[in-house]
């Protein structure tokens, strides 16, 4: 998604226009989703948003920031650690292997309304070691390009600016 973008095309006749690099190095996909069911403001409990939606597993819903959602497919914190570190691996034997990876950006399509998933992946990263860890559920954008943009920026930036400061 980030790679692609939001297909805005300043000079939209250039033929010889050229993207920027990204300055990720790596994307990984989690095999999780959510479903977005309605505001909050429409309904008072689960038992209401259940019926509504003709939902059965009711504890498949939740209750997030600003809209009622279904855990589609939950997250395998399992998985999520084996892709992360067999990721890492084969980017450290692309390398030089001087230096390590210490930044990552979290970013899942509805985490602005609903941010568990990126908090369990978050604590994924810190257990393997990564230094520092944004998350974008933690930008106050709601369209998954910008945000997703934003907290890459931040995953980059911010060691860099540590070290400097």
């Amino acid at each position: 998604v980030l790679k692609i973008g939001n297909q805005s095309r300043p000079k939209i006749f250039d033929l010889t226009l050229k993207k920027p690099e990204p300055i990720y190095e790596k994307s990984i996909e989690i095999n999780e989703r959510i479903r977005i069911l309605d505001k909050v403001k429409n309904y008072d409990t689960i038992e209401e948003v259940c019926e509504a939606f003709e939902i059965e597993k009711k504890e498949n819903v939740r209750k997030g920031k600003s809209y009622w959602i279904e855990i589609m497919i939950p997250i395998d914190e399992e998985e999520v650690k084996e892709k992360i570190v067999r990721e890492m691996m084969v980017l450290n034997n692309q390398n030089d292997n001087s230096r390590e990876l210490e930044s990552v950006a979290i970013c899942l399509i509805h985490s602005y309304t609903y941010d568990e998933n990126e908090k369990i992946i978050g604590k994924i990263c810190e257990e393997i070691g990564f230094k520092q860890i944004s998350l974008s559920s933690q930008v106050p954008i709601e369209k998954l390009v910008p945000r997703g943009l934003t907290c890459t920026v931040d995953a980059y930036l911010t060691p860099k600016i540590t070290e400097y400061i």
